[in-house]
């Protein structure tokens, strides 16, 4: 059992967790150096009048799968650390919220959590929490396939962002006949926050002949 209590005014002291957690995602892959932390409190949206800068993180990890951030959760459960998961920053408020834990809080960049896999024949697509839209679309598009994402900001938006954001997944560009885009989700991995793993959905459907069992339709030339 980890307790602690950690303040950003402790300058030159590592944070407590970060032993442990560079045991999970190796040393090059969790950060606790000021400028580092300060580095994620900025985002795109600010230079738009998207809010003050978010709240300083106390260390920031960078998992590659889910049994690494199940890892992670069950070490912050164990501590009662907060964790900020982090996608593709496009947030229009302030982030990290300045609302949620302490000063040690962990931030989990889901930078590395990028990986994406496509069936054609079953025209699915399987791709980690950290996937940016306009690179799930150009893997698609290279197997004559088309992906349901949204349509504004692509490039900075990732499959976990807008998954569990605006209309429980976006607009689409063509959302007026193809619907919002958690219609086409099969299933997912969640890890909880006791760093319990859960999956949902029946995976690969028997038919691809409806919308509703798909999640990409073949692309049409132009």
């Amino acid at each position: 059992m980890y307790e602690f209590s950690w303040h950003m005014s402790n300058v030159g002291e590592s944070h407590p967790l970060l032993g442990p957690l560079s045991e999970i995602v190796g040393v090059h892959h969790v950060a606790d150096e000021d400028f580092v932390r300060r580095s994620y409190t900025r985002g795109p949206f600010q230079v738009l009048g998207g809010g003050s800068r978010g709240r300083v993180p106390g260390i920031v990890v960078r998992p590659a799968d889910s049994d690494q951030v199940a890892r992670i959760m069950r070490l912050a459960n164990e501590s009662l650390t907060p964790v900020v998961p982090k996608g593709g920053g496009g947030s229009a408020a302030a982030f990290p919220p300045h609302h949620v834990g302490h000063d040690g809080n962990i931030l989990l960049d889901t930078t590395r959590l990028n990986r994406i896999d496509i069936d054609r024949e079953a025209m699915t697509v399987t791709a980690q929490s950290g996937a940016i839209l306009s690179n799930v679309q150009a893997e698609a598009r290279k197997r004559g396939l088309h992906f349901f994402a949204v349509d504004v900001p692509v490039h900075m938006d990732t499959i976990g962002g807008v998954c569990s954001g605006f209309l429980g997944g976006g607009e689409p560009s063509d959302v007026a006949t193809a619907g919002p885009m958690n219609a086409y989700l099969l299933g997912l991995t969640v890890v909880l926050p006791t760093g319990l793993v859960v999956r949902t959905g029946g995976g690969r459907a028997p038919t691809c002949g409806s919308r509703r069992h798909c999640t990409a339709r073949r692309a049409v030339p132009t």
